[in-house]
């Protein structure tokens, strides 16, 4: 162990996952690493990361690689967003999403996933699917969301969530139709913000884009 201890009495760890500090120890008095899902041995990761434990780090990231797939891989993207130590893990993660993209966003782990992680993946590239796919899974996120502050005005609650997300989002790809009967009745956007990318759908360049929506005319 590295810095400050008290030498005796007990010591108050706070910034490790119970789990994953218990399978820690478990590791410095066998020195076998053993986990029963993904997120055990990423919490494990953080303690051995923390204690500088590098061998135990590798295991952690041998079995993440085994067990990571399309229905968990948001857990993994969570993690590294907050920690921002998994560049030997990106190349990985980033080749799920895009090729798994649909899988991905009807998980459970992706509505459970935070913003960052939403956005890392809406910026992935190559994602093998529509446009209009995407949007529904970003909105499905953004409706659960919601459904956490039922105190607050449904419609403000959407956008307060989806709004940041426009930005990434290729509206301009979608036909007339899926735009109208999507994004369009799910009032994310203002009218004259609706208005406008409906008239550029139409017409490429007959109105003015507001900032917020992305400009992108291309498919992914």
């Amino acid at each position: 162990f590295y810095g400050n201890l008290p030498e005796k009495g007990q010591v108050r760890i706070t910034d490790l996952h119970p789990d994953g500090f218990f399978t820690f120890i478990k590791y410095l008095y066998t020195r076998k690493a053993t986990f029963v899902d993904i997120q055990q041995a990423l919490h494990t990761r953080t303690a051995a990361q923390k204690y500088m434990e590098s061998r135990l780090v590798e295991d952690c990231d041998t079995f993440i690689r085994k067990e990571i797939q399309p229905t968990n891989v948001c857990i993994v993207l969570d993690y590294s967003v907050k920690y921002e130590n998994t560049a030997n893990l990106d190349g990985m993660m980033d080749n799920i999403v895009a090729e798994n993209i649909r899988q991905v966003l009807k998980s459970e782990a992706f509505i459970a996933t935070s913003s960052e992680s939403v956005v890392r993946i809406l910026k992935t590239p190559g994602l093998k699917t529509t446009e209009y796919e995407i949007i529904q899974g970003v909105y499905k996120w953004a409706v659960a969301r919601c459904k956490q502050e039922p105190q607050e005005p449904a419609i403000a609650t959407l956008q307060k969530n989806m709004r940041p997300f426009l930005p990434e989002l290729r509206f301009l790809t979608l036909t007339a139709h899926e735009f109208v009967t999507g994004p369009t009745s799910w009032k994310v956007m203002t009218g004259s913000e609706a208005l406008a990318v409906l008239c550029n759908i139409l017409k490429p360049g007959s109105e003015q884009l507001p900032e917020v929506i992305c400009k992108s005319t291309e498919n992914r």
